[in-house]
């Protein structure tokens, strides 16, 4: 009886062999391995600029010329402020004339409903019954009418 037991275990060895033949993915990995190799060849080379330290010092003046380009942008935000101010005060142009033409016409409203009101000054035709002032203006008591 142990013996048989012995031959079915060797049967389940043989599926997992074929599971594992499966797994052929992880080559493509060790590829990509191989390229990150090549960066720390370029690292080693960084190892040479350690010598250019004279040069570090230049850098430091170029600072101090990039200082005085910043204020000529400077110079260049103000321009563009004073156009702006033009382009208002044509608005304010145009406002203006807007505002006249109302007034104008208020005052001519105002003006019809006076006449219209006033009983005595309907027309500026002189009738015979009209009375007529010394200097020669229609007019005559209102309150008589």
């Amino acid at each position: 009886m142990k013996k048989k037991k012995k031959k079915k275990k060797k049967k389940k060895k043989k599926k997992k062999k074929k599971k594992k033949k499966k797994k052929k993915k992880k080559k493509k990995k060790k590829k990509k391995k191989k390229k990150k190799k090549k960066k720390k060849k370029k690292k080693k080379k960084k190892k040479k600029k350690k010598k250019k330290k004279k040069k570090k010092k230049k850098k430091k003046k170029k600072k101090k010329k990039k200082k005085k380009k910043k204020k000529k942008k400077k110079k260049k935000k103000k321009k563009k402020k004073k156009k702006k101010k033009k382009k208002k005060k044509k608005k304010k142009k145009k406002k203006k004339k807007k505002k006249k033409k109302k007034k104008k016409k208020k005052k001519k409203k105002k003006a019809a409903v006076k006449w219209k009101n006033a009983p005595g000054n309907r027309t500026n035709v002189v009738d015979e019954n009209d009375n007529v002032n010394a200097i020669g203006e229609v007019g005559g008591n209102i309150q008589r009418f």
